[in-house]
């Protein structure tokens, strides 16, 4: 079997009521299971279904966002609901909720939570005592993620970066180049 690299994570479906539905692409795969899904791709999705909310977005931004895995979440169609839980003109909490098939119905498998906050001017106040990190080529998978053979973990590129704490990872979307 070939990956296609340049495909996405999900794809569009229908409505089902209030959620949305997609399909779920081998690129979702995870190093834990084929059937099952890498983390990564349900947190995008519901940070998009909360990007896509149509109030308050207008005059606030998102500051926090928390990924909840209720379960495992299958390589199969997944359907997508948001809502604002707690509105407001200066912060709000917006959440979004992923279910998937089960016993004949369907269960929660994940649920972020993103704060909405206002935005101001803050130039006189902003400061960056770090320095930007520099650039170089995309590496190997690092072996310690022990996941080398999942297709989510194919569809990343990893760049390493050496700084005077130590390392950090730094991770760009392939499928997207």
């Amino acid at each position: 079997m070939t990956l296609d690299l340049t495909g996405c994570y999900y794809r569009r479906l229908d409505t089902d009521g209030e959620f949305q539905v997609f399909e779920s692409t081998e690129l979702t795969a995870s190093g834990w299971g084929p059937n099952l899904q890498h983390g990564s791709p349900p947190m995008a999705l519901l940070l998009k279904a909360i990007e896509e909310l149509p109030e308050p977005r207008e005059s606030l931004r998102i500051g926090r966002v928390a990924l909840d895995i209720l379960g495992p979440v299958p390589l199969e169609p997944v359907r997508v609901r948001a809502w604002i839980e707690r509105p407001g003109r200066r912060i709000a909490l917006a959440v979004a909720e992923m279910e998937a098939r089960a016993n004949g119905g369907y269960r929660a498998v994940a649920r972020a939570s993103a704060w909405l906050l206002a935005t101001s001017v803050t130039a006189d106040k902003a400061s960056d005592r770090y320095p930007p990190l520099p650039e170089y080529p995309p590496g190997p998978t690092p072996p310690a993620f022990g996941f080398e053979g999942s297709n989510y973990s194919k569809s990343v590129d990893f760049q390493w970066f050496s700084v005077p704490e130590g390392c950090l990872l730094y991770t760009s979307d392939a499928a997207d180049d």
